[in-house]
């Protein structure tokens, strides 16, 4: 599979989580949800890390993909995501923090809760667009 293959694999794929993560929303499974979401970005960020320098770190820290990503797409990037790790700490942990909680551990999340993390997680989308 080429680079570019690749790429589109993971953009697909963290799309579909996104919409996973929605419906689960709708149905009150909000750790599948909060999960889902998680992985849409996680997978997101790594597609345009493989974009942008051909392979990505292999973590599931969200703040490290973006701290990444800042460092090498550019100054145009790097204030959108700055901007992003300073205004949005308590957001991207929340989404961070769903991947181990939602896999190991039952932690009460509120449905308001997870729709930030979703509206969080498609305005970075919508932000980032350019980098893809």
């Amino acid at each position: 599979m080429s680079a570019k293959d690749e790429y589109e694999n993971m953009i697909g794929r963290s799309e579909r989580f996104l919409l996973t993560a929605e419906s689960s929303l709708k149905e009150g499974f909000l750790d599948i949800s909060s999960f889902n979401a998680n992985q849409s970005l996680e997978l997101f960020l790594k597609a345009l890390l493989l974009k942008s320098a051909g392979d990505f770190p292999h973590t599931h820290d969200i703040k490290e993909l973006l701290r990444t990503l800042a460092r090498i797409g550019g100054s145009k990037y790097s204030k959108k995501i700055n901007k992003y790790l300073k205004e949005e700490t308590l957001g991207l942990k929340a989404i961070q923090d769903a991947y181990i909680t939602a896999r190991y551990f039952f932690v009460s999340t509120s449905e308001n809760e997870v729709d930030q993390m979703i509206g969080l997680i498609k305005k970075l989308r919508e932000d980032l667009r350019d980098v893809r």
